[in-house]
């Protein structure tokens, strides 16, 4: 993959080596982005949603570009992945926790090996692509089986507060079946993001419905949502379920076509 092989390239650039220095201070040297602390957490097998949450509770302010400026964060961000028991980013963390965030002993080897790196970068992006192609296919599913009962459009929606909607039944001026869609082979922190964020909009949706003149003006909230990835995150999976009026399986669409006939008839 040619991005795969630019962005190795960019990584290598500099080399690593240790030069008899301590381990904390190369890395400082090294790390100057997002980029290579990406690589970094996917050597000690940790998330990048993870690593951001610890540094905004420690430093109460988002991961920014000009946070690779700082010295002293950089020497700090090093700290916690080379001896986070040492890190004051992990001091309120059980130490099972600080653990994950912790490199491979050979991280300086891996650092200079194509191969691993090639690796790291090809999974985090075929899984970001594969996400992306599964989230595509499950919408133009729903589209072409909507269609056969209603036309839709994909867009901002004003009472759901201007969210995004994957698909608007029959459009968004005037919407009565707003359906969200999801598809998870593995687990994510993004799902409780999703979650939260579907329960704001269906509490927006419930102003909007009481506020509506009559029964055509009413908006229905639906989920089509699927995957092995929701099975382990039963909590996040209750809370939409809860905050829709109907969810669907994939193997549902012959009932979600009923429904929207039913709900635009």
């Amino acid at each position: 993959m040619e991005e795969v092989r630019n962005r190795m390239a960019s990584i290598l650039m500099h080399g690593v080596s240790n030069g008899g220095r301590p381990q904390e201070e190369v890395l400082c040297d090294y790390l100057d982005g997002e980029e290579k602390l990406k690589i970094l957490l996917a050597f000690a097998g940790a998330s990048l949603e993870k690593f951001k949450r610890v540094f905004e509770n420690y430093y109460g302010k988002t991961l920014s570009p000009h946070i690779w400026e700082d010295s002293a964060v950089r020497r700090e961000i090093s700290k916690l992945l080379i001896s986070p028991s040492d890190s004051k980013m992990a001091a309120d963390m059980p130490f099972f926790v600080q653990t994950l965030f912790r490199l491979p002993e050979n991280w300086v080897s891996l650092l200079g090996d194509s191969s691993a790196i090639t690796k790291a970068l090809a999974e985090k992006i075929l899984t970001g692509m594969y996400s992306k192609l599964t989230g595509d296919a499950l919408e133009s599913e729903i589209r072409k089986n909507v269609q056969s009962e209603a036309r839709s459009e994909k867009g901002h929606v004003a009472c759901v507060d201007n969210k995004e909607v994957d698909v608007v039944v029959p459009g968004i001026a005037a919407p009565r079946i707003l359906i969200m869609s999801s598809y998870r082979l593995t687990t994510s922190s993004e799902q409780s993001s999703r979650a939260n964020e579907q329960a704001r909009m269906y509490d927006d949706l419930q102003i909007h419905n009481r506020r509506a003149r009559g029964k055509r003006d009413k908006v229905l909230m639906v989920n089509v949502i699927d995957g092995g990835g929701w099975l382990s995150r039963k909590n996040d999976l209750e809370k939409i379920w809860v905050n829709s009026d109907y969810a669907f399986a994939c193997s549902q669409m012959a009932q979600l076509r009923e429904m929207v006939a039913w709900a635009v008839g």
